[in-house]
Parts: structure tokens; C-alpha cells; sequence
């Protein structure tokens, strides 16, 4: 250290700290006095406190050299002042920050401006980096006119490695929202976690389905570090749990530092990593629901102690990366699934139709056509005798498409098949629905709902009960005199499901001789037409009247020329038509 009066040349600056209420800038332009210094009364004084400030006071002469530094100094960076004074102040920035540096002290040199204040990052005698703001202004010696640059530095190292791990975690978080599968994923978090924490290389062990043994199945690193010899032994190696760093996360559960590999004789790539220059490195578990899915492990240049603030943002990483990976893998097992279930949608709609009861005849006749779409939605009815004069007759609808929608609705028809609901009086519709209600609830992703027409007909005291859950009404058409042509058969109940504490109601009429009755899902008129656009229910039920009266009423016929009016394409929803005729 130079002696004491010539290091009291800057000291002016510690006069801003003799009043908290003061800013900076004023005391220091008080201190300096239209950038002349005030001689001090008492250096020893002075210089006792600027040895006990916590921010550093520096000075250095026109061309960078320190010329003055306080003990700060060396609680900050790690140099003594003794390795420090004398040198150019750029010796102990980082590379990348030099040149903002020499603009602003070369602008206070040339006195484009009295003062300046900016960040820079500093290099520190362990390795790491740190982060300084720097408050620098100009101050002219009396006597000779030299001109000195002096001011503070403050440690902003923990705020900024607060907030860079916080861009850290939403990089990541970034990246796992924006990615769709795993092999992007993986290296982009890598990448993200290197690049805005400033270390050299990072990758991701897992072990194979069945396998014993781990691998390196994605890694990334800073392009500009010649690491290629280390990537290229890690693609070479694999590791049995408990060994290596990798190994013994994946038994542990629990994260590991190394302040230094080339002293760690646990990791396994020790000779390698010191040629190349790697040092200080970090391993975390990947777990989602209590399973390992893998280890995530990131190297330094420098030597590092264990950072704790570091760890807890990477354990949330690793939570969210292992959330991911759940869900991506629940998503490829269903892409597979849906493969196959592909396959066998055929078989599976004709499996629904197998279960689907033969036409009914006697005096007392059903008809029916079944037309399941290319991804089978969840159509299914059935009809069947309770006894000797009551027949049940119901059509129903699952919300959706595909083996799920016809999965429940095959659950509906074998509950309603076998009577196995309880509390449930198989001749009274409203109970039925109720119940079904019960069974049946809506899940949280707004699925497994359905809608219902169920009927049962005595033919003795030709009465139909009827009840009505969400779905189209039932169309009765007459030509008996004493009936109106067209009734809508129908109850104001929500669908299946919606509600769990829906209440329902049932209805009944008289079924005149010669009545037909028309029991259909959504799917019979929600399809293009060429003049109304789309069809409505109103559209299709004086579709059937007329064609009714006709003389004609084959299904057959109504599904061709439904069909043809879809220009003969496969249609978007499962067809299903019932027709019941009432001697």
C-alpha cells in the first residue's frame, strides 16, 4: 500500500457516508469540490473508517493502474492489496466487460462527463466471477493537475445471482412449455441452465427401461469451449447406480457438489475433465411420483463451494423437468395406445355391434341401423322384454369419440342389461336415470357424461313411461284421428352426469294403434345439407313425418339418402336410428 497521505487523496469520497440522508452523488461533489479534493484534518481518522466501509474505495491514475484500494477490496475479490495495486484495474474484469469499462473511465478521462455508474463483472482469486456496480468520478490534483479517477464498488454478486437463477428457472419453465417431446427438451434445458448460470457443460443420465446401468442420453455445452474430447468419453461410458456422480444420485435421491473433480476420486472421468480444464461440478435427481428418471449434471472451469440458493432453484427445476417427463411419456405410452387402438377401431365398432340386439318382430316390431363413424363415438340402445307386456326400449349417447365414449356405453348397456343397478325399478324410467347419475359422474377433463331416451311400453294398457336426459326427444307419429301427427317425446333432465345432484322426472302417453315411434341420437341430423347448411332437429323429425307418409320408412332408405346428402362421406358422428312399430 502506498503511504498514508498519498492513499488520503480519495478519501474525500467517505464523507458521503457521514450522512445516511445524503446521496452519493452529493456528498461526493461536496467531497471534491468542483473536482478539487478538501484536505483532510484527521487521515488516521479517515483512513480508519474507509477501512472499515464494506463498499471498496479505489483510485487509479489516467491509464487504469490502482493506486489506492481498501480492505473491501480483498473481502470481495480474494487478492491482497499487495497483489493488487499497481495493476490495471482491467486485470480483474472479465473479459467481456473490458471495453465498457475502458469507454467509461476513457470518457471521464476526456471529460465528456463528471461521473458515471454502470455493472461489470469481476474476476475473483478463486475463480469464480462477481459482480461489482461501479461508481467512478474525475478528480484533479492541486498542485500538479493530474487527473485521478476515484470511487466505489459495491458487491452486487448475490442479487445478481439471485436474479440469474430466477432467469434461469423461467428459461427452463419457458422451455418445457414451448417443447413437445423429450429430445427437445432435455438439451434446450441444458442449454438454458449453462448459458444464464455461466456454466461450461451440461448433461442428462438415465437408465434404459429394464436396464442396470446409466448412460449420457443428451448434453450440451458453450460452443466455444473445446470440450469435444470430454463429450466424447462421456458417449463411451456408462455407469452402474452408486457410481460416478450420475450413479450415486440415481441411489441417493439427493444432490451432490464437487468443489473440484481432478481431487474427487468418486468421479469417474477425473483425467479427462483436468485436461480439459474442468473443475467444479454439481449433480441433481430427477423425480416425478416417487420414480428416478434421471440425473442432470453441470461443470465449471473454476472451482466452486456448494451454493445453496443454486441447488434449491435446481431442485424446482428438476421438478418441473420430471413433471415433463411424466407427462410426455403418459402422452407417447397414449400416441401408442391410440396406434393400435387405430387398428382396431373396426373391431371395436364391431364389437359394439355385436352387442346391439336383433331386430324385434311380432306384433309389436323394431327396426334399427347402426352406422359407428371412423373414430366410433359412444352411440349404443337395446330393447328387451322386462315380462310378458313390458318392453324396455332406450338409446344412449356418450359425450366424445373413440374406445373411451363406446368403452362406457358398452358399461351402461351391461349395467342396464343384467338390471345390476341397485335401488332401481327397471319399469320406472326416472329411478333408472337417477341411478345411472349416481354411477356415472363427469371428470375433471368435462368426459364421461352422457345422454339417455329410456322407455318402457305396456302393451296391455298401451301406456309408454318415458324419460328424457339431455338427449333428443323420442317422434311418435300418428294417423290415428283421435293424436296429433307428431309428438316430441321429452323431459326437461340434464344428461348423465353433469350434476350429481340432478333430480329427474319421468312422462307417459297413450300409444294409438298404427303409431310409429323414432328414437335417434344427435348424429342422425347433426350433418351437412346442401340448402339448410345443417341439418336441425326440427328439419330431420319432418324429414321422417313425410317420408313416413310416404309409404315408405325403410331405414335403409333413410340412412342412403342421409348418406348421399353427406356426399356418400363417412360420417362425422355414430348414426343410430331406432324405429318402433305399434300394431
Amino acid at each position: 500500500m502506498l503511504k498514508l497521505s498519498q492513499n488520503l487523496l480519495a478519501l474525500g469520497l467517505t464523507k458521503k457516508l457521514s450522512n445516511a440522508n445524503t446521496s452519493r452523488e452529493s456528498l461526493l461533489s461536496r467531497a471534491t469540490d468542483s473536482k478539487r479534493l478538501v484536505p483532510m484534518e484527521n487521515e488516521k481518522l479517515n483512513f480508519s473508517i474507509v477501512e472499515n466501509l464494506k463498499e471498496v474505495i479505489f483510485q487509479t491514475d489516467q491509464a487504469g493502474q490502482l493506486t489506492f484500494l481498501n480492505s473491501a477490496w480483498t473481502e470481495i475479490t480474494g487478492f491482497t492489496l499487495d497483489e493488487s495495486l499497481g495493476k490495471n484495474f482491467l486485470e480483474f474484469i472479465h473479459p467481456d466487460d473490458r471495453l465498457l469499462h475502458w469507454e467509461k473511465f476513457q470518457s471521464l478521462v476526456e471529460s465528456h462527463q463528471d461521473q458515471c455508474r454502470y455493472h461489470l463483472r469481476c474476476l475473483t482469486k478463486n475463480g469464480s466471477l462477481g459482480w461489482l456496480e461501479v461508481y467512478a468520478c474525475v478528480i484533479l490534483i492541486e498542485g500538479n493537475g493530474a487527473i485521478v479517477i476515484s470511487g466505489t464498488l459495491n458487491d452486487l454478486s448475490g442479487h445478481k445471482h439471485r436474479e440469474q437463477l430466477l432467469i434461469a428457472q423461467q428459461a427452463a419453465i419457458n422451455v418445457l412449455a414451448e417443447s413437445t417431446s423429450l429430445k427437445e427438451a432435455i438439451p434446450k434445458v441444458l442449454q438454458a441452465i449453462c448459458e444464464n448460470l455461466e456454466w461450461v457443460r451440461g448433461e442428462f443420465w438415465s437408465a434404459a427401461e429394464q436396464a442396470k446401468t446409466l448412460r449420457c442420453l443428451e448434453s450440451w455445452q458453450i460452443p466455444v469451449v473445446p470440450l469435444s474430447e470430454f463429450e466424447n468419453a462421456t458417449r463411451n461410458i456408462t455407469l452402474a447406480p452408486g457410481i460416478g456422480l450420475p450413479g450415486r444420485v440415481w441411489v441417493s435421491g439427493e444432490a451432490i457438489w464437487s468443489a473440484d473433480l481432478t481431487k474427487d476420486s468418486s468421479f469417474c472421468r477425473t483425467k479427462i475433465a483436468a485436461a480439459v480444464g474442468l473443475h467444479a461440478a454439481f449433480a441433481i435427481p430427477i423425480i416425478a411420483e416417487d420414480e428416478m428418471l434421471g440425473v442432470m449434471l453441470f461443470f465449471s472451469h473454476s472451482s466452486q463451494q456448494p451454493d445453496t440458493d443454486l441447488l434449491q432453484v435446481m431442485a424446482v427445476i428438476g421438478c418441473q423437468l420430471g413433471q415433463f417427463i411424466k407427462r410426455k411419456q403418459a402422452e407417447e405410452e397414449l400416441q401408442r395406445q391410440n396406434l393400435s387402438l387405430q387398428f382396431q377401431l373396426h373391431q371395436a365398432a364391431e364389437y359394439v355391434r355385436s352387442l346391439l340386439p336383433a331386430p324385434l318382430t311380432g306384433a309389436l316390431t323394431i327396426e334399427q341401423q347402426f352406422v359407428p363413424s371412423l373414430q366410433l363415438g359412444g352411440d349404443i340402445f337395446d330393447y328387451y322384454w322386462l315380462d310378458a307386456n313390458n318392453l324396455v326400449v332406450y338409446l344412449l349417447d356418450v359425450a366424445g369419440h373413440g374406445v373411451r365414449s363406446a368403452l362406457l356405453s358398452v358399461s351402461v348397456l351391461n349395467l342396464l342389461r343384467t338390471q345390476s343397478l341397485y335401488n332401481t325399478d327397471f319399469y320406472q324410467p326416472w329411478t333408472v336415470l337417477a341411478e345411472l347419475n349416481r354411477v356415472f359422474q363427469i371428470n375433471d377433463n368435462g368426459n364421461d357424461y352422457f345422454t339417455i331416451w329410456y322407455g318402457v311400453y305396456n302393451q296391455l294398457n298401451r301406456k309408454l313411461v318415458y324419460a328424457c336426459a339431455g338427449h333428443p326427444p323420442g317422434i311418435l307419429l300418428s294417423a290415428h284421428p283421435d293424436a296429433a301427427p307428431i309428438i316430441e317425446l321429452s323431459t326437461a333432465n340434464l344428461p348423465i352426469g353433469i350434476l350429481s345432484d340432478s333430480e329427474f322426472d319421468d312422462d307417459s302417453c297413450e300409444i294409438q294403434p298404427g303409431s310409429t315411434l323414432y328414437i335417434f341420437s344427435d348424429g342422425a341430423y347433426e350433418i351437412p345439407h346442401p340448402i339448410d347448411k345443417n341439418w336441425e332437429l326440427k328439419t330431420f323429425v319432418k324429414f321422417l313425418a313425410d317420408y313416413q307418409n310416404s309409404g315408405n320408412g325403410n331405414l335403409e332408405e333413410v340412412l342412403d339418402y342421409i348418406q348421399s346428402m353427406n356426399n356418400n362421406k363417412a360420417l362425422d358422428d355414430d348414426f343410430s336410428l331406432l324405429k318402433v312399430n305399434f300394431a
